[in-house]
């Protein structure tokens, strides 16, 4: 019985589906798309399987015609694709997100085309960020020849799969284009293969190597002609019943192979294209001609390849970091009064008769983290909004929201809504309570307000300013797309003009040494410092790409760090100094696992709760150390960014390395250190000014 009203109500959610599709006249879309769009298989089964999704949302949310959606229903049903969980658990990723909001608004703008709508509320639908992720499973030479290896030559089958990985990796072909491969496609006297129609209906042809010819002409003379039958068509490669091979096939068999190579591996059949644009790169092939192999549209897209191929960058980052700093315990050759004299703090060193001075390797730490864990309270300082009357709040926090939908990180999150704050408190402070109420001559005040403030308080300077007024112009921005609002009070704020400054403080080798010292590597948090201090001056990053590292984003044998989702969350691989990977190791052997306690957490530098770092306490403690070394220098984290660039550029490391290193997305950016490192204008206004030549 049980059964049987499980059918039942499976056949009527199915039959209500089939309904919601028809009125929403999903069938003639698809049908316009293939017959006067000319859409592929792959496209049209893309619009297929993303559009079901919505057709199930509609029925469930008892919406029936295309007319009864509004802005504020795909609103909602972007929101929920943001908090749809998968069966195992698992949130829909950006990717995917994007993937079935830009196949609605296709939808949406034929409906309009063909007059089934007036108005289309897809028109400004937002997109989720998504993160710059980079390639982290390439495989290297050695990985390709055990895989090569693995197929057994003795069974068809094997002699199949065998062409199939060869051909992967040979062409970097994308896994459809495979699938789709015809007879006549493989030119073997010419070495070439023909891909028609790949991704975009674009096509193209790509030389093959020798090998993975070899292999494909065994495979298509000696198996495929015994499995051909009625069903195989023109494809090349088939399954033992004759069909050509599917989506899910396919994945399943290149990832059965990757795993008894690699266990832990993510991804299948683009691990190999991944693999042939990094090698084809690192030895030494042009952007361009990588990107012709690919298929790529936009040479932008294949330039991920250059932050996974990183051999120049080390290179570079050795001869003009690693050879102008080498560490030692005590500074040596510094004679100049401007420095105090800083003494290591007593350590308790491991018996050694040829140690000579504390290093990371001899290192002993006192476990102090039990006792300052007494008493200490758990998580981080919230703060609220203040208590008021009206609809101002509420609209805030819609708009918070909506942020957090779209993709914002928790970092800029909170940093709007503590600004927000400021202003609902000047609100209140002017007796004004509601979103109607807000006029122009309100936030003309509320700009005066916030000059007077700058005017008083030093701490508050123009980037302050403007980044304070930029937040609730954005703010009245969303209102006025949402239509909330129906004129923007906030339209006419002119920002002051923002000063083209430049660094003032930049780290010597003898100041980066004094700073070290000044960590207490015998006590936990002192030796994470001394990590900490080494890896923000050999990696440049920003304090937040630090407090979000994971432990194993750190790579000690390759000498690398993966820098997972920062500013504009993008990834990034940069290589790490010796003596940073040194202090970094022996932190993670002798004092992280005194923080974890019987915790566990992913991260790399932990706080004495075991708990990611906050980037303010993180700036706050790096300048309390700069402070402490008696340099005559201020800064925190940005001052050992700053540091490291001038010091490469300094060196003669090209302008787009030390963009690559500090993830810049605009080389723009990383001209301002050109006004830094004055070390070759000095040269020549020695060798050219009248003055300095009469002086000589």
């Amino acid at each position: 019985m049980k059964a049987q009203r499980k059918n039942r109500i499976s056949d009527i959610e199915s039959a209500l589906r089939l309904k919601t599709e028809s009125s929403l006249l999903l069938p003639e879309f698809l049908e316009y798309l293939e017959k006067e769009r000319s859409s592929s298989r792959w496209t049209l089964f893309a619009y297929r399987s993303e559009m079901a999704f919505f057709v199930r949302w509609c029925a469930d949310a008892g919406i029936r015609s295309p007319s009864a959606i509004t802005r504020s229903s795909l609103d909602a049903y972007r929101a929920y694709l943001r908090d749809y969980r998968k069966t195992t658990g698992e949130p829909l990723i950006a990717t995917t997100i994007n993937m079935r909001l830009c196949k609605l608004r296709g939808y949406f703008r034929w409906l309009v085309r063909k007059n089934h709508i007036l108005h289309n509320p897809a028109l400004d639908l937002e997109f989720i960020k998504e993160a710059r992720h980079i390639p982290r499973s390439i495989l290297s030479r050695d990985d390709m020849k055990r895989i090569f290896e693995l197929p057994k030559l003795s069974l068809e089958t094997g002699i199949r799969d065998s062409a199939i990985l060869e051909m992967l990796y040979s062409t970097g072909m994308r896994k459809r284009e495979l699938m789709d491969l015809k007879m006549d496609s493989v030119d073997f006297e010419q070495g070439s293969v023909f891909i028609e129609k790949g991704k975009g209906a674009k096509d193209r042809i790509v030389p093959a190597g020798r090998s993975a010819l070899d292999r494909l002409k065994i495979y298509m003379e000696c198996v495929r002609y015994k499995w051909e039958n009625a069903v195989s068509g023109n494809r090349i490669f088939l399954d033992k019943s004759g069909k050509p091979i599917g989506d899910s096939f396919l994945s399943n068999t290149v990832k059965g192979y990757l795993r008894r190579v690699r266990p832990n591996i993510t991804g299948s059949c683009h691990v190999f294209r991944h693999t042939m644009a990094t090698h084809m790169l690192e030895n030494g092939a042009d952007l361009r001609y990588v990107q012709e192999m690919l298929g790529h549209e936009s040479i932008e897209t294949t330039q991920i390849y250059t932050h996974v191929n990183i051999v120049k960058l080390k290179e570079i980052h050795a001869a003009t970091m690693e050879a102008v700093y080498i560490p030692s315990q005590v500074p040596s050759g510094n004679t100049s009064a401007e420095y105090a004299p800083v003494k290591q703090k007593p350590v308790s060193i491991k018996p050694d008769p040829n140690a000579t001075e504390c290093s990371p390797e001899n290192v002993s730490v006192k476990n102090t983290v039990y006792e300052r864990h007494q008493g200490r309270k758990n998580g981080r300082s919230t703060f609220a909004f203040p208590e008021m009357n009206g609809d101002i709040i509420k609209y805030i926090l819609m708009y918070i929201q909506d942020l957090s939908v779209t993709g914002y990180s928790l970092f800029t999150i909170r940093k709007k809504k503590y600004l927000l704050r400021s202003f609902i408190q000047f609100l209140k402070d002017k007796d004004i309570y509601f979103i109607k109420d807000i006029s122009r001559d309100t936030i003309e005040s509320y700009v005066r307000f916030i000059h007077d403030r700058g005017e008083k308080n030093d701490s508050l300077n123009v980037r302050s300013k403007i980044t304070i007024l930029e937040t609730v112009k954005t703010f009245f921005t969303w209102l006025t797309k949402k239509n909330h609002v129906v004129i923007n009070p906030a339209s006419h704020i002119e920002y002051p003009r923002s000063p083209k400054s430049l660094p003032r403080h930049i780290l010597t080798r003898n100041d980066a040494e004094h700073i070290f010292l000044s960590a207490d590597i015998s006590s936990p948090t002192g030796l994470r410092d001394r990590a900490m201090l080494e890896m923000l001056y050999s990696c440049g990053m920003r304090r937040s790409e630090l407090c979000n590292l994971y432990a194993d984003d750190f790579n000690e044998d390759a000498k690398t760090l993966f820098i997972r989702e920062g500013k504009g969350r993008r990834d990034r691989l940069i290589p790490v100094g010796r003596s940073a990977v040194r202090w970094v190791k022996s932190y993670m052997e002798n004092a992280r696992p005194l923080f974890l306690g019987l915790k566990e957490s992913p991260f790399l530098f932990l706080s004495m709760n075991a708990d990611r770092l906050d980037e303010v306490y993180l700036g706050t403690h790096i300048s309390n150390y700069v402070k402490k070394a008696g340099i005559g220098k201020k800064g925190g984290c940005l001052l050992f960014r700053h540091s490291m660039a001038t010091t490469m550029l300094e060196n003669g490391a090209d302008i787009r390395y030390i963009q690559q290193m500090l993830g810049h997305s605009d080389i723009s950016t990383t001209k301002l250190y050109t006004h830094v490192s004055i070390a070759k204008l000095k040269e020549v206004h020695g060798k050219t000014h009248p003055a300095e030549r009469e002086t000589g």
